[in-house]
């Protein structure tokens, strides 16, 4: 849903692919590094705590921002695909 939700307001596959990139690997360890409270609200820790590797957070928060991370961008790539597109 993330790709997805990246790919669609972006019409270049190049520049879908390397947002996601940028979002995902490149984005969540600057946060860290700038403010260590963050560290639990990155894509990699919450799937940990999903899965039972973690306890950072609960599960139900953790839940709740794993699909956070993949409603926000879908949303988004939605209203621009419904703006740009006509039917």
């Amino acid at each position: 849903m993330l790709g997805a939700g990246i790919g669609a307001p972006v019409r270049n596959k190049r520049g879908a692919v390397a947002g996601t990139v940028v979002l995902l690997l490149i984005l969540p360890p600057l946060a860290v590094q700038a403010v260590s409270e963050t560290a639990r609200w990155i894509p990699t820790t919450l799937a940990n705590v999903v899965s039972g590797v973690e306890t950072a957070t609960s599960m139900g928060a953790a839940i709740g921002a794993v699909g956070l991370w993949a409603l926000v961008p879908a949303v988004i790539g939605l209203v621009a695909v419904t703006r740009r597109d006509v039917v």
